[in-house]
Formats: structure tokens, C-alpha cells, sequence
């Protein structure tokens, strides 16, 4: 009996999917594909940050990764104000961007085989948006902060030295940043709470980004 439940739900996913890449392959537009764009937001310590992640509808998560619910990419780089000449220099005056496309099943949650194994918690488009913050992005975020802070009141005699000194610190932190996403995404594949685990860490953040 079980299995032929499985079956029956697999069939109506499948035809429910076949129907979606028939009436609506692709959003036609931003507004259909649902993008988040979050405008400037700044920690306690004056870090700038700004993130945009768009969010797609689409029949089969699964042909862009492994995923029959949601997957995407997520990357992370600096900008800097070194174009600016002040008086008494150059300052780099860092941005942090955080940029990624996120591919959700267009469906109901229900209609698929694949569960959320981990995140329960995760049933419709407002809950993958808050489990993609949660459990990847604002952790990356974490990871990268320490690298970026000692620089948000950094000068620079010259422009050529905080323009040098700015592009070193993009390739860091998008490296930083990347390996976190990895990290975060091997805990959950692990089935291990992502946010409890890193709030249990010796020096845990006390909060989000």
C-alpha cells in the first residue's frame, strides 16, 4: 500500500510538473518570478550589506540540481567607495553583496515524493525564503563579517593602494563566503539543524545578519 501511494504521488508530481513546463516554463517577469531584494542593511558595528536573491517558480527544480524542492547558488563579494577622494585620502568603505538565484518547486509541497529532511519547517515559498536566510545565507554572512569589519574606516594614501587592497579583500571574502555555503549545505544534507548547531559554537553570533 505504501508504495503504491508513492507511486500515485510520484505520477500526479510528474504530471503536474509536465503541465506547469507546458502553461509556464519561466516567470515571464521579476514580479512572476518573486524577487527578494532586500535594500541596505547595516550590523552594529556599521557593516553595510546588501542582498539580492532572486526567487524562481519552476516545474523541475531537479534540472538545475538534485533537489526536487529548492536549490540555487549564492555568492558573495566587496565594494568599495576607493573611487571617492576625500581630503585625507582614500577609504574603501565596504559593501558586502550578497547575490544568488533560488529555484523552488512551482507546485504545492505536497504533491512531491522529496520531504524536507531537516528544516520541517519549510512548506511553501515564504518558509524556503526564510530557510535559505537561516541556514545558509546569514551564516555566510557570519563567516565572512571578520574579514570585512576591519576595513569599514580603513584610508588609503593612494587609489591605486585601496583599489589593490579592495579587490584582495572581494577574492577573500567570496572564498570565505563560498566555503561556508558549502559547509551549511553538508550539515543539512547531514540532517543537522544548521542554526542550532552554529548557535552551539564557542563564539556564536548572538543573532542573524
Amino acid at each position: 500500500m505504501l508504495n503504491h501511494r508513492i507511486a500515485v504521488r510520484t505520477f500526479v508530481a510528474l504530471l503536474f510538473a509536465c503541465c506547469l513546463l507546458l502553461l509556464h516554463p519561466f516567470p515571464a517577469s521579476a514580479e512572476d518570478a518573486g524577487v527578494e531584494v532586500a535594500g541596505g542593511e547595516a550590523d552594529g558595528n556599521g557593516l553595510q550589506i546588501k542582498r539580492y536573491i532572486e526567487f524562481r517558480s519552476v516545474a523541475l527544480p531537479q534540472a538545475f540540481c538534485d533537489s526536487e524542492i529548492e536549490c540555487g547558488r549564492v555568492g558573495a563579494a566587496v565594494l568599495s567607495s576607493c573611487g571617492v577622494t576625500r581630503p585625507d585620502g582614500y577609504y574603501l568603505e565596504p559593501v558586502l553583496m550578497v547575490t544568488g538565484k533560488i529555484y523552488y518547486f512551482a507546485g504545492p509541497l505536497s504533491a512531491l515524493r522529496m520531504r524536507p529532511r531537516t528544516d520541517r519547517s519549510v512548506k511553501d515559498v515564504e518558509s524556503i525564503r526564510t530557510h535559505v536566510a537561516e541556514w545558509h545565507v546569514n551564516p555566510g554572512i557570519d563567516a565572512v563579517r571578520p574579514l570585512i569589519e576591519p576595513f569599514t574606516e580603513a584610508r588609503f594614501a593612494t587609489q591605486e593602494e585601496c583599489v589593490a587592497e579592495s579587490q584582495r579583500l572581494s577574492l577573500e571574502v567570496h572564498s570565505a563566503f563560498s566555503e561556508a555555503i558549502r559547509e551549511t549545505q553538508s550539515l543539512e544534507n547531514r540532517a543537522i539543524d544548521v542554526p542550532r548547531y552554529l548557535r552551539s559554537k564557542p563564539g556564536a553570533a548572538a543573532g542573524p545578519a
